[in-house]
């Protein structure tokens, strides 16, 4: 771990992470979406 990085830092990181990883799986898996096709986990 770097230690110029502080605790509050790598939390808003974290968040923005995790934020990307939710809203992708809830774009891929909205059923009113007509654009995709195939497998949803792909």
């Amino acid at each position: 771990v770097n230690s110029s990085i502080s605790v509050g830092h790598a939390l808003v990181v974290e968040l923005l992470i995790t934020f990307e990883l939710v809203f992708t799986v809830f774009a891929t898996c909205d059923s009113k979406r007509n654009d995709l096709k195939g497998s949803t986990s792909l």
